[in-house]
C-alpha cells in the first residue's frame, strides 16, 4: 500500500532526472549560465522547506531529506551537460523513441543523468 509520505518522494526525487535526460531543452534550460545560481537557490529552497517539513512533523526525517534530492539532480544535470558540451560540442539529442543507430553517447547520456540523479540520493539517504 502506498503511504502518503512515499507520494512525497517520489514526487520531489523522481521527475527532474526523467525530464531531463528524456527532453534535453529541460536539461539545456538548466544548464543555461542565466539559469544555473536561480536553480541552484530553488534547490536549496526546496531542501530547506524538506527541513522545515519535518522539524514541524509533517514528514518523517528521513524523508525531509529526500527534498534535497532535486539539488544534487540540477548539480548532475548542469555538470554532465557541461562535460557534454565540452567533449561533443553540440546539444544532446533526444533520445525517447529516436531508434538511429548514431545516437549512442546521447543514450549513455540519458542513463548517467537517470541513474545517477535518482540512486545516489536513495542509496545515500535510503540506509
Amino acid at each position: 500500500m502506498t503511504t502518503p509520505e512515499s507520494l512525497v518522494i517520489s514526487a520531489v526525487l523522481v521527475p527532474l532526472p526523467i525530464a531531463a535526460s528524456s527532453y534535453p531543452n529541460v536539461g539545456g534550460f538548466i544548464s543555461r549560465k542565466g539559469n544555473r545560481l536561480r536553480l541552484i537557490a530553488a534547490g536549496v529552497l526546496v531542501g530547506v522547506a524538506g527541513y522545515g517539513a519535518a522539524g514541524v512533523h509533517l514528514v518523517s526525517a528521513k524523508s525531509g531529506l529526500y527534498f534535497w534530492a532535486p539539488l544534487w539532480q540540477i548539480v548532475v544535470v548542469q555538470s554532465t551537460y557541461y562535460l557534454w558540451n565540452k567533449l561533443f560540442r553540440r546539444a544532446p539529442v533526444k533520445v525517447v523513441l529516436n531508434w538511429d543507430t548514431d545516437i549512442f553517447e546521447d543514450r549513455i547520456l540519458a542513463l548517467v543523468i537517470c541513474l545517477v540523479g535518482i540512486f545516489v540520493p536513495v542509496f545515500l539517504i535510503g540506509r
